[in-house]
């Protein structure tokens, strides 16, 4: 299906025939004529539309859709039209009464922006590839790795990229641009050359009219990112039933896909990969079914769904029907601790997670009481307590402890607790770090425990992780998405509280990431019991989502 504003019908005048067969005519895609997708052919019959005075109908377009559909050699393909081939209206056929095309010529300025050379180069290394040496020859252009232009240097069109600031971009006159991946684009320098870029298109004059084209993926929610903020314009002249002079595609899978179902599964990976039928729908669905792919990414990269749950880190359903009520953690049963430290104001939580079985436990949360003074501190001997209680009722073999305000309690752990099961014979437990066989800096670590939260909601999603604790249940109702940056990577969700003095602790749905992720060391490390024993096991409520 098809979301956006794209018509069902075909336009009454369009130019997108000459581009069509100028791609067919010049371009090669492994080894074969360029063709376009019947439904790139669609938007583009749309993208090239013009009224009854010859003049554009759309003043700017986005072509989104699933990972793996073509849009890089759909961007190229475009770049090289729009550099060179019949492209603007000229005048009318007195004859037939259709439009007639002429090309951009020396006036041809095509820019693709991108927020990092290595994503403009895709596009580039696409662009050098598709057209052939004697078709270069037959128009007298050089290509290299950064831009395309004229052997003849009195012309000044070209094809370049850009991934400069928004100010390096200012007074261009640019005939065409492509946006790269905006689903990518949130961060302000970003963000800043869209805007002057797209102020740039908006001064060029009628005759060479520049409409910005972009491409993407469904976005994230939150991230302000510009493919958001395109959504969420669209979304509300829909449903005001207002005009937009925006043409926006993006093809998708109906929301009601029953991800459980194998069946229903593969029939919204083949809807949202019907314009590309090279696309491997049966991998994708085995992958999300063997839990290789989480279910956010599944169904934005695969499904191209944007699924907002509010600003909520996990759906308060899935949260709810993974409750159970007053299970009890058996004596001897193989545990991984997760520990969140705090300071007053915070509360301070201990999760166990067992090893055998999906359930995770409330051991016990200390929350400062509500008329507590000034001075309050946390019982840090009974906390200390229930942690040396653990190790003697349970088998842990794996203890991952945010130490902040607790640095020395959590050192005495390691050296009491954790050294001496490490460093027995056989392999009986992991560590957290490689400094430490218990602290775990969520500073140094924190695209790791980001990307745990993310395995966590997915197994909520899946129903492969169940907790136990009523505290436990309302700290994972309290968490909302925060977007954080960890050292050179992309932004992602941190499961954190909506104020800084909110008094909706979210500690226990820290303190379950790290016995999570404790958890899956074991696994993957493959550390065995000391013993045999039968974990319990539980259905599952058959209850609506």
């Amino acid at each position: 299906m098809i979301w956006g504003t794209l018509p069902e019908e075909r336009p009454k005048h369009t130019l997108a025939p000459y581009v069509f067969q100028w791609c067919r005519m010049f371009l090669r895609h492994e080894g074969k004529p360029w063709e376009f997708t019947p439904g790139q052919k669609h938007f583009l019959r749309w993208w090239y539309a013009i009224d009854d005075d010859g003049r554009f109908i759309w003043d700017e377009g986005v072509s989104a859709g699933p990972k793996g559909v073509g849009k890089t050699p759909f961007a190229a393909a475009y770049c090289w039209a729009e550099f060179l081939a019949p492209v603007r209206f000229d005048r009318w056929c007195p004859e037939t009464g259709r439009p007639l095309a002429k090309p951009v010529g020396d006036k041809a300025l095509v820019q693709i922006a991108a927020v990092s050379r290595e994503q403009s180069q895709n596009t580039m290394k696409q662009l050098r590839s598709m057209l052939p040496r004697e078709a270069a020859d037959y128009f007298g252009i050089d290509v290299t790795s950064s831009k395309v232009s004229y052997k003849d240097k009195t012309k000044s069109a070209e094809i370049y990229t850009v991934t400069a600031s928004g100010k390096s971009q200012e007074g261009h006159e640019p005939s065409a641009i492509l946006f790269d991946e905006i689903h990518h684009w949130h961060l302000p320098e970003a963000k800043e050359v869209y805007e002057t870029m797209s102020g740039n298109a908006q001064k060029t004059k009628r005759d060479n009219k520049c409409r910005p084209l972009s491409t993407s993926n469904a976005h994230q929610i939150g991230l302000d990112s510009v493919m958001e903020t395109l959504y969420d314009k669209v979304a509300k002249a829909k449903r005001e039933s207002k005009p937009l002079s925006v043409l926006y595609a993006v093809r998708q899978a109906p929301e009601e896909v029953d991800l459980s179902d194998p069946e229903q599964l593969l029939a919204g990976l083949r809807e949202a990969y019907e314009d590309a039928p090279w696309a491997p729908v049966e991998d994708h669905a085995k992958a999300y079914m063997e839990g290789r792919i989480t279910t956010e990414r599944l169904r934005r990269f695969h499904l191209s769904q944007v699924v907002d749950g509010g600003d909520a880190w996990i759906r308060p359903a899935w949260v709810k029907r993974a409750t159970l009520n007053d299970r009890q953690l058996l004596a001897g049963s193989r545990i991984a601790l997760g520990f969140d430290g705090a300071e007053n104001n915070d509360a301070v939580a201990l999760v166990a997670c067992e090893i055998d079985s999906d359930i995770c436990h409330e051991v016990a949360v200390w929350t400062r009481p509500e008329k507590a003074k000034d001075d309050y501190e946390h019982p840090f001997g009974e906390i200390d307590a229930e942690v040396r209680r653990c190790f003697e009722e349970y088998e842990v073999q794996a203890f991952f402890a945010d130490a902040y305000k607790c640095e020395a309690m959590v050192a005495k752990w390691s050296e009491d607790l954790m050294a001496p099961i490490i460093h027995r014979k056989g392999k009986r437990a992991v560590r957290a770090s490689g400094t430490c066989a218990v602290a775990y800096n969520m500073g140094a670590l924190s695209y790791n425990f980001m990307k745990t939260a993310e395995l966590v909601v997915d197994a909520f999603a899946r129903r492969t992780i169940r907790i136990s604790g009523s505290l436990l249940q309302a700290h994972c109702l309290n968490a909302v998405r925060l977007l954080k940056q960890a050292r050179g990577r992309p932004a992602m969700v941190f499961p954190g509280k909506r104020t800084k003095f909110s008094p909706k602790k979210v500690d226990a749905a820290h303190a379950l990431i790290l016995a999570w992720e404790a958890r899956q060391k074991v696994i993957e490390q493959g550390v065995k019991p000391r013993g045999v024993m039968t974990a319990s096991t539980y259905e599952w409520t058959t209850d609506n989502d």
